[in-house]
């Protein structure tokens, strides 16, 4: 500006998503930079194309995350604290190829309608049916690990409803992880003696031992998600047979 001969003075103008910063705060000490936030309802008309992508996506990784979680030994504050970015790289990269070509050819529409050839009567998401894993056996998984919610609550997270993001000062965060702590004393995983009598339940412990050594040995990307892809696949048969026995709990027992 002052190239230009132009009065510093500017607006920055910002789509209103959560990840960015109080408006506050996105302005100089003399307050000729400032920030405005446009009206929420503006983004699919500024984004229109990745709106259904991204919450594809959202939701699906959501899935495989709390698979992942469920499969593991021990309650979900264990499972949590034992995930690390590598697992949520993984788990992002399986939801991304869960999402179907048309899916993302049809998101084109609003802005190049003459190249997009999926009929409007077409399906234009090939979800999986064995994704469709009813909530009722998220919520009785959930349980088994130590922790009760309601259907509502866990629909809401699937579908990213009052999803916030900020950035977290230093004694926030200090704060939080002593929450953590406090909660982890608090929370003790159900116990019972029932004897492992179900086969699914072996091979969960097979596949994290697969992955587990793939990971260790440098096998490439694609193969791990190949195990991890197995591994869902065990987990949701497991379900399967789950409702025709006594209790869920013999699937995800150590020995």
């Amino acid at each position: 500006m002052k190239r230009s001969n132009l009065p510093i003075k500017a607006l920055l103008v910002l789509d209103n998503a959560p990840g960015h910063p109080n408006e506050q705060e996105l302005k100089s000490s003399d307050g000729n930079i400032q920030t405005i936030f446009l009206p929420s309802n503006c983004t699919p008309l500024l984004q229109p194309m990745d709106q259904n992508v991204i919450q594809k996506i959202k939701s699906l990784y959501k899935n495989k995350l709390l698979i992942h979680i469920i499969s593991q030994d021990g309650d979900i504050t264990q499972s949590l604290k034992g995930m690390n970015l590598k697992d949520v790289v993984f788990s992002l990269a399986h939801a991304w190829k869960s999402v179907s070509s048309n899916l993302i050819q049809s998101s084109w529409k609003k802005l190049w309608p003459t190249m997009n050839d999926v009929s409007e009567t077409e399906e234009t998401d090939e979800w999986d049916p064995e994704d469709n894993m009813p909530i009722v056996d998220w919520l009785k998984n959930l349980s088994e690990k130590g922790l009760e919610t309601s259907e509502e609550n866990l629909n809401s997270w699937f579908e990213g409803i009052e999803e916030t993001e900020q950035i977290m000062t230093d004694e926030e965060i200090i704060s939080e992880a002593v929450q953590e702590e406090s909660f982890v004393e608090i929370l003790e995983p159900p116990t019972t003696t029932t004897a492992i009598r179900v086969k699914p339940d072996n091979a969960l412990m097979c596949f994290n031992t697969c992955i587990t050594w793939a990971e260790e040995n440098g096998m490439s990307a694609k193969d791990i998600i190949i195990l991890r892809n197995m591994r869902e696949k065990v987990f949701k048969q497991g379900l399967q047979v789950a409702q025709k026995q006594t209790s869920i709990k013999d699937y995800f027992k150590t020995t």
